[in-house]
């Protein structure tokens, strides 16, 4: 019994081998590419959360017989917004907290209340608001100063649509920027006695400084513009052969 045990443990472990052999090894083969480790990916374009509470809306906002402060308080009762008031920067803009409001509007964001609200109470424009971290500052433009923010413009494409052989090589660039500063907010550009904004044309790329409210101003123009110049139809000039 004990040999044809023996022999029949000798039969199965070549009988195993043989199997193993046919098959391949019986573990992975090991790899030599490095695993993919996945990283979390951020949008630098990704709006903060102030600037999503400057886009929430108010279904019914009631503001009559109320005085700024209280329409201020109120719109960012009723939309959740997180709102900080420089009241000095205000005041020395002659804009006070007990200047009366009266105003009833439907379903409004937190950016179009606000500027409803400073329009009634600012004659001279000198004041706005600012979205910085997850707050929205309100306060004289002067004060608003260091929330401006720098953002590039690729304004290559309009270049190449308006180009004029017989013009000087940077006068269209040094056009755009003109009605940029012309037509947004033109009392705030450095070029025009202002403190805000300033352009640096870098061939084609525009590299502007401002204030957000005033950046989406300036992109809702480049495009309008983009736009113009796909509208213009192409002409050419006639030989005098096709005459």
């Amino acid at each position: 019994m004990t040999g044809a045990l023996a022999v029949g443990c000798v039969v199965l472990g070549v009988a195993l081998l043989l199997a193993g052999k046919d098959q391949g090894p019986a573990t992975a083969p090991i790899s030599t590419e490095l695993p993919t480790i996945a990283l979390p990916v951020t949008n630098p374009g990704a709006p903060t959360r102030a600037e999503e509470m400057l886009e929430r809306r108010i279904p019914d906002l009631d503001l009559r017989f109320i005085t700024f402060k209280e329409a201020i308080d109120k719109i960012g009762y009723l939309s959740g917004a997180n709102i900080a008031v420089r009241w000095k920067s205000l005041e020395a803009a002659q804009v006070q907290r007990d200047s009366k409001i009266h105003l009833h509007v439907w379903n409004v964001s937190v950016r179009t209340a606000l500027r409803l609200v400073l329009n009634m109470v600012d004659d001279g424009g000198d004041c706005g608001f600012e979205p910085t971290g997850d707050v929205i500052v309100v306060a004289h433009r002067v004060a608003l100063q260091p929330y401006a923010i720098v953002t590039a413009y690729n304004v290559r494409d309009i270049l190449k649509a308006v180009h004029d052989p017989s013009a000087a090589p940077d006068a269209a660039g040094d056009s755009i920027v003109k009605v940029i500063e012309d037509s947004i907010a033109p009392d705030t550009w450095m070029n025009n006695g202002g403190t805000d904004g300033s352009i640096a044309d870098l061939g084609g790329i525009l590299v502007i400084r401002q204030t957000s409210d005033n950046h989406r101003k300036i992109a809702a123009l480049l495009e309008e513009i983009r736009q113009g110049t796909r509208r213009v139809p192409t002409t050419r000039a006639i030989s005098a052969d096709e005459r």
